[in-house]
């Protein structure tokens, strides 16, 4: 490509490094540093006379508070004296529910994680009744990559829980390099390197979530402890990426073979590159997992009224593969007490007017939200986890609820049910019909409410694995909510705007 551009452009001889992303099948062209505006202008027009689609590089961000990080105490601060192991395995059946057959599956675990009492999250998703009712299946390992800062692989809650490629591919990937780390860990574009190392921490934070296993040293619980991380760094200290080195992030996932995708980051303009990565990712069967962003750390929630208000959580009208989510927080204690105190006068009686009967749970004061770019909230503020150096840090932001989602996801993709189990693209209506009503939510988020693990599991259980019975099951709770929603808005349903 290099050669025909030079020899067919009238500046020759514009050093190009160029990168071929092979499932996206997309190239990303890096023009040597010095080139003037006119060999790039070249270059592009070139490329334009061929027929190719050309755009130029973007800058993404992560979803994220940074000045929120406090770090709150060292490591140990947990100490696990139960923990899962997922070390005996046995061969699953290639089922029409599943996501590729010949996966192996793990023995049903013993033992299950105990929650942190921090990790208030826990216990709003339903997540420890979920551990106990898997205690009883066969559990398979999904492999979720996470596109972020990387991923402190020497973490001691970690260090067991990363994916490793099938030894018939030899220690090699597309990518070269040092194959064994590679193969361990994962990719490193923001250098170009196979050490996927997390100096931030805000990766770390993320794939504790998601898969955090604490050990006697200490460490707090993830969502799944089946889990397989794979790091992907796109992202550097200063929380930015390019948006080059999230679609070679995209391509690498792919080439890996992750059920899951977690983006918890935005881009505030459309790219046609970014469309066909997902529908590359759609096609494939992965679950995209991405945030509808954050304001400003002095902003108040905010609704996106138009769809290319925030990318890629945009295209939720174009992929079914795709789990967009806005965030939720704890109502602030003040603010509780001052709804029971309104209650008790109205209502007379403190039986009607307990917290939990009020609400636990609000609009996350940082998200960004609508019906046309989110389909569900989730924890994003006052989120515990483990980071770097093994410590417990507090963090807020839309991208832990982006974390936490994916291991939700992860972890019902790991039961296996008479030999089957759920193909990822199917999650996002399995969690549509089994989600929580938050008052606050209503003409906010397309679903308007938060996920019940525990709800959606025994949805799977109740259908024994059988996907066509689950759909059914769907199809009937879902034709009930709209009833339910027609009557309750006759006219029109909310919007955001409204």
């Amino acid at each position: 490509m290099q050669t025909e551009m030079q020899s067919g452009n009238p500046r020759d001889n514009v050093p190009l490094d160029v990168t071929r992303l092979e499932h996206l099948k997309t190239f990303i062209l890096e023009p040597a540093a010095g080139s003037t505006p006119e060999q790039l202008d070249d270059i592009r027009n070139f490329l334009k006379a061929k027929g190719a689609r050309v755009e130029n590089d973007d800058i993404a961000t992560l979803s994220f508070i940074d000045e929120a990080t406090r770090t709150v105490v060292t490591a140990g601060s947990h100490k696990a004296d139960r923990s899962t192991s997922d070390d005996s395995t046995s061969k699953s059946k290639d089922a029409t529910g599943g996501a590729s057959g010949g996966e192996e599956s793990t023995d049903a675990v013993d033992a299950v994680p105990t929650a942190a009492p921090e990790q208030w999250y826990m216990d709003a998703l339903r997540i420890p009744e979920t551990w106990d009712r898997l205690r009883s299946l066969k559990n398979r390992p999904v492999k979720v990559c996470v596109v972020d800062t990387g991923i402190d692989y020497r973490n001691e809650a970690l260090k067991d829980a990363f994916d490793d490629l099938p030894a018939a591919n030899g220690g090699s990937t597309v990518h070269g390099g040092n194959a064994w780390r590679e193969r361990k860990y994962g990719h490193n574009f923001v250098d170009d390197n196979t050490n996927p190392l997390d100096l931030h921490g805000h990766g770390t934070a993320v794939a504790n979530i998601i898969a955090g296993k604490p050990t006697r040293a200490g460490g707090m619980p993830g969502i799944n402890p089946h889990a397989r991380l794979i790091a992907c760094k796109a992202f550097d200290n200063n929380l930015k990426a390019r948006l080059s080195n999230i679609l070679s992030c995209i391509d690498y996932c792919i080439e890996r073979g992750a059920h899951i995708q977690n983006h918890g980051w935005n881009i505030s303009s459309n790219s046609d590159a970014l469309v066909n990565a997902f529908r590359v990712a759609d096609e494939k069967g992965v679950l995209m997992v991405v945030s509808t962003g954050i304001v400003t750390p002095e902003g108040r929630p905010q609704a996106l009224l138009r769809p290319m208000d925030t990318v890629p959580a945009s295209f939720i009208s174009l992929y079914r593969n795709l789990l967009t989510v806005a965030g939720m927080q704890l109502v602030p204690r003040e603010k509780m007490q001052r709804r029971v105190s309104r209650c008790e006068r109205t209502r007379g009686g403190q039986k009607a007017c307990l917290p939990k009967l009020l609400g636990l749970y609000e609009i996350y004061d940082k998200t960004r939200y609508g019906v046309n770019c989110s389909h569900l909230v989730a924890p994003a503020k006052n989120i515990f986890s483990t980071g770097l150096n093994n410590a417990t840090v507090s963090m807020e932001g839309v991208s832990l609820a982006v974390g936490i989602m994916s291991g939700v996801s992860s972890l019902l993709l790991s039961a296996v049910v008479n030999g089957r189990y759920l193909r990822p693209k199917f999650i996002p209506m399995l969690l549509e019909v089994n989600n929580k009503f938050m008052v606050s939510a209503k003409g906010k988020v397309q679903w308007e409410g938060y996920t019940d693990c525990y709800k959606a599991l025994k949805t799977v259980l109740d259908c024994k694995g059988e996907w066509a019975k689950i759909s059914n099951v769907i199809k009937v709770r879902n034709h009930a909510i709209w009833e339910r929603m027609r009557q309750d808005t006759p006219h029109k349903r909310p919007t955001a705007a409204q």
